[in-house]
């Protein structure tokens, strides 16, 4: 797939397939082809609808930030409802890549839901200060407990 090529939604959920996670942020700066596509996906998913995408996208955070790239999966993810997000965002919780651990936590933010209080909850003694905080910080969104 070359660099912004017109793509369809097989070629697009294929690429994801293969960047599971993306790789870090040093690594994608050798490449930058590579976000490159990822943001044209990610483009190409905000008007296609395919909820196989869900998935991907939550698992697909390499290292750091993708240069500000993965700020933005989390606008493909919200055209989606919130049922069909929730239970791929509670998987993804309990990763084995700190940075899909991250940045769900961080999404997790604007899809607050009960059953992801737990897996949110484990995260706090995570070792990992920014986790921690971003588990927190979700945790504070969720509905009121009464």
């Amino acid at each position: 797939m070359d660099d912004f090529k017109m793509i369809d939604k097989e070629e697009a959920l294929k690429f994801l397939e293969a960047y599971q996670p993306l790789p870090s942020d040093s690594e994608l700066s050798k490449n930058i082809n590579i976000l490159n596509i990822y943001n044209e996906v990610r483009k190409y998913f905000l008007t296609h609808y395919d909820p196989r995408c869900i998935p991907l996208f939550l698992n697909s955070f390499g290292g750091r930030n993708g240069f500000g790239v993965y700020q933005l999966i989390e606008d493909v993810l919200k055209c989606y409802p919130s049922e069909l997000v929730i239970p791929f965002i509670k998987l993804a919780l309990h990763s084995k890549f700190e940075s899909v651990i991250y940045w769900n936590a961080q999404i997790a933010v604007s899809f607050p839901d009960d059953s992801l209080q737990e897996s949110l909850i484990n995260l706090i003694n995570h070792y990992n200060l920014d986790i921690r905080y971003t588990a927190i910080s979700a945790l504070s969104r969720m509905p009121n407990q009464d």
